[in-house]
């Protein structure tokens, strides 16, 4: 009788297991604003600007005209390992397009610089819920992956084109999804992505 009651609950622990490893899967589609990588760009953009006109003094002759940025829309995915414990990964892409002139000063006339970026993302992510109910979920998650950079500069009828690629980060500290199966998010974080994230997932 003790040594069927073993084999009993020795079988009832692995379907439990089984039944957290297999889990739920989860589609999202998101958007975040994409402020810390305008940033990024920004502030390599304003040091290669300074070293260049403290080298050539009519370098810093450019000033931006225009610049339409959007932010980072985003695909990602979920598998429920445990209770708590979910793994997947994220993509994302962002295009930003800027027009840099001359300043009247400037002593060499030349024409604008258009520069157009395409970023794309990847990046694992793990994820792990504070509080979870059937239909609310406060969860934190850290990912890390690749960036890879596409550029290209437009000038007098020539065009440069660049790639590179860089490490990626997002940590999201507070994230909150209301819902079952379709459910609306929001997390709040640092990184590639930006500060605030926000979208739509589907469970099943």
């Amino acid at each position: 009788m003790k040594k069927s009651m073993i084999i009993v609950a020795t079988g009832l622990m692995f379907s439990a297991t089984v039944k957290a490893q297999s889990g739920k899967h989860e589609i999202r589609v998101g958007y975040s604003e994409g402020s810390s990588l305008k940033l990024m760009d920004d502030v390599v953009g304003g040091f290669a600007n300074a070293l260049v006109s403290a080298i050539v003094p009519d370098a810093n002759a450019y000033v931006q005209k225009d610049s339409k940025e959007l932010g980072v829309f985003g695909l990602g995915y979920r598998n429920q390992i445990t209770d708590r414990l979910k793994v997947g990964g994220d993509l994302g892409y962002m295009k930003s397009e800027q027009t840099f002139g001359q300043k009247a000063a400037a002593t060499t006339k030349m024409g604008d610089i258009k520069k157009t970026q395409h970023v794309f993302i990847a990046m694992p992510v793990v994820e792990y819920s504070y509080i979870k109910t059937p239909w609310l979920n406060f969860y934190g998650s850290a990912a890390a992956g690749v960036n890879l950079t596409s550029s290209t500069e437009r000038k007098n009828g020539q065009t440069a084109k660049d790639s590179k690629v860089g490490f990626a980060y997002q940590v999201s500290p507070a994230g909150l999804r209301v819902g079952k199966k379709l459910a609306g998010f929001a997390e709040v974080g640092y990184g590639n992505k930006g500060i605030v994230t926000a979208g739509i997932s589907y469970g099943f």
